[in-house]
C-alpha cells in the first residue's frame, strides 16, 4: 500500500498570507489525486528552505522536525490502512475516531477549543451562531449536506426578517463558512459540495456607513467643560483614542508604563496579536501635550497601568466584563455631551477610530501611512474605515459640474 501513496510536506505558495508566510500542508497522492491537508503551521519561504538544507541550526532545525514528524505520522498511518482512500486517511491523520457530520458538533468544539485559548469573545461569535442556526433549523442535527446554496439564501432573509442586520448576517456566515472549510480539511465533507464562492453564495459585506466626525466637531468635544467626574473620563478616553490612531479602548486600557518609549507610546493591537506572531506590527504614537495630560489626570496609584479599568492578575474573562463595562459607560456619557454641544449624530468609541482615518484623509495623508498608522495589514481594509466627504463637499464640487 505504501508504496502507491506519495507523501510530502510542502510550502503551499498558491496563496500568500498577509503576514508575508505560506502554510505549511502534507500532500498526499493515490491514483492520481491529490489532497492537500492543513498543518496548522505558518512560516516563511526561507526558513521552509533553510529547514530542507543539509545543516540546520535553531528555527531550521525546530521546522525540520515539525515537517518529518508529520510526514512520519503519515506513513505510520498509510502502513496501518488495508484500503487507502483519502477521507479515512484523514479522519486517522487528524486522529478523529469518527466523522461526525453535524454542523451543530462542529461549531461547539470551535467554541470549546476558543474557551480553552482565552478568546473569549471569539468563542461568544461562534456561539450566537449557534443559537442562531438551532432557532432557524429547529432540528437536533444539521447536516454539512444540508448546508446548500439555497440553504443559505433561506438563512440569510430568515435572519434579516427578525431584524438584524447585513452586517450580522456577514458574521454569521463568514463563520459558518469557516466551519465548513474545518470540516473538508477534517474529511468529514467532500469539497464538491461546497456552496460557498463566486456563483454560489456570497456572503454579503456590511454597509459603511458614515461613523467619522468633522474636525470642528471632534474640537467641541475636546473643549466640552463639565464638573462630573463620568463626563470627564468619558471626554477623555473618546479624545485619547482618537488621539492615539483610534485605538481601540481595550487597547488603552491595557497600555502600562513600559509602553511609553522617548516620547512614544508603543503597543501592539490585541485583536492581531495571535494573527502577527512572526512579524509583530507595532503601533508607535508620538505623547502630545493633550495626551500627557489625560494620562495625569488619569493613571491610578499602585498600578502599572496608564488608565483606572484593569488590575493586575485578572483572567481574561474579567478583562472582557470590565472593558465592555467601561465601554459601555463611556459610550453613554459620550453621548450626552454630543447633545450638550449641538450634535445630532450618534457618538461611540468607534466613532474616534473612523474619525482619526477619515481626518488624516482629509489633511492629505495617503492611505499607506493610515493602514501603518491603525495597525491594519492591508491597505484593504483601511479602505472600509475611510469615511466621505461631508454633504457640503459634495455639493460644492457637483455645483461646478454646470
Amino acid at each position: 500500500m505504501l508504496e502507491n501513496v506519495v507523501v510530502k510536506v510542502i510550502l503551499d505558495k498558491r496563496r500568500v498570507k498577509k503576514e508575508g508566510v505560506y502554510p505549511l500542508k502534507l500532500r498526499v497522492r493515490y491514483n492520481n489525486k491529490t489532497r492537500y491537508y492543513s498543518l496548522g503551521k505558518d512560516i516563511t519561504e526561507d526558513d521552509y528552505k533553510k529547514s530542507l538544507g543539509r545543516t540546520v541550526r535553531n528555527r531550521s532545525r525546530y521546522y525540520n522536525n515539525f515537517i518529518v514528524k508529520a510526514e512520519d505520522k503519515a506513513f505510520s498511518v498509510i502502513e496501518k490502512m488495508e484500503d487507502f482512500d483519502f477521507d479515512s486517511f484523514s479522519a486517522l491523520f487528524r486522529g478523529v475516531k469518527k466523522l461526525n457530520d453535524d454542523v451543530y458538533s462542529c461549531i461547539t468544539n470551535k467554541i470549546d477549543t476558543l474557551m480553552q485559548q482565552d478568546r473569549i469573545k471569539t468563542a461568544n461569535a461562534y456561539a450566537s451562531l449557534l443559537s442562531s442556526l438551532k432557532t432557524y433549523y429547529q432540528k437536533e442535527k444539521l447536516s454539512f449536506s444540508v448546508v446548500s446554496i439555497s440553504y443559505l439564501d433561506a438563512y440569510e432573509n430568515w435572519i434579516l426578517k427578525t431584524g438584524k442586520s447585513i452586517t450580522t448576517v456577514g458574521i454569521y456566515l463568514r463563520h459558518l463558512r469557516s466551519i465548513y472549510n474545518q470540516a473538508i480539511e477534517d474529511g468529514i465533507v467532500s469539497r464538491d459540495k461546497y456552496p460557498f464562492g463566486k456563483r454560489k453564495y456570497q456572503i454579503p459585506s456590511g454597509t459603511n456607513t458614515k461613523k467619522a466626525l468633522p474636525i470642528s466637531e471632534i474640537r467641541l468635544i475636546a473643549d466640552y467643560r463639565a464638573a462630573n467626574t463620568n463626563y470627564l473620563f468619558a471626554r477623555d478616553m473618546w479624545l485619547f483614542s482618537y488621539l492615539t490612531n483610534g485605538a481601540n479602548m481595550v487597547d488603552i486600557f491595557s497600555l502600562r508604563e513600559a509602553n511609553i518609549q522617548d516620547g512614544f507610546i508603543v503597543f501592539q493591537r490585541k485583536k492581531t496579536l495571535r494573527t502577527t506572531r512572526l512579524r509583530p506590527l507595532f503601533i508607535r504614537v508620538f505623547i502630545s501635550d493633550r495626551m500627557q495630560d489625560i494620562i495625569d489626570q488619569w493613571r491610578p496609584k499602585n498600578n502599572s497601568f496608564l488608565f483606572p479599568v484593569l488590575e493586575e492578575g485578572m483572567t481574561e474573562k474579567d478583562i472582557i466584563r470590565k472593558v465592555d463595562s467601561a465601554i459601555r459607560q463611556i459610550n453613554k456619557y459620550i453621548g450626552f455631551i454630543s447633545k450638550d454641544i449641538g450634535l445630532s449624530k450618534h457618538i461611540t468609541t468607534y466613532t474616534a477610530r473612523h474619525s482619526f482615518s477619515t481626518v488624516l484623509k482629509r489633511s492629505g495623508a495617503s492611505i499607506a501611512f493610515i493602514s501603518e498608522s491603525l495597525g491594519h495589514k492591508s491597505m484593504a481594509t483601511t479602505a472600509y474605515y475611510l469615511d466621505s466627504f461631508e454633504d457640503d463637499e459634495k455639493k460644492k464640487w457637483s455645483l461646478k459640474l454646470l
